[in-house]
């Protein structure tokens, strides 16, 4: 996987419902989203969103909530370990998942790749 070229904003949004358990689900889309999230570049602004019965977006260290944060190699690495903790479980609700991906764009404001504008 190549990165593209120019600043982006990346939401990933990721289903950790119980479905995913089945035929090693989850973590083939842990390892795409790491795969992913290792393409990105200093220019660029990301955050990940995981959802079962509920939506919640992974933070790092220091992030607010409903924010982007930049890709820089540490807050990679914070996202990547944070990935690798998640498992499977609940029900799947997309729309609270498309909600808060959709209020992360909404309330990212100045802090981004400024990609849209």
């Amino acid at each position: 996987v190549t990165a593209t070229s120019g600043p982006k904003n990346v939401i990933l949004v990721i289903d950790v419902s119980g479905s995913m358990n089945n035929n090693g689900r989850l973590e083939l889309a842990l390892d795409a989203a790491i795969t992913v999230i290792k393409t990105l570049t200093n220019s660029d602004f990301v955050t990940v969103i995981v959802f079962s019965d509920s939506a919640q977006q992974l933070l790092v260290f220091n992030q607010l909530p409903n924010t982007l944060i930049p890709a820089t190699n540490k807050n990679i690495y914070q996202l990547c370990n944070l990935l690798y903790g998640l498992s499977a479980y609940g029900g799947t609700n997309f729309q609270a998942a498309m909600e808060l991906a959709f209020q992360v764009l909404d309330e990212t404001g100045e802090n981004s790749a400024n990609c849209h504008s």
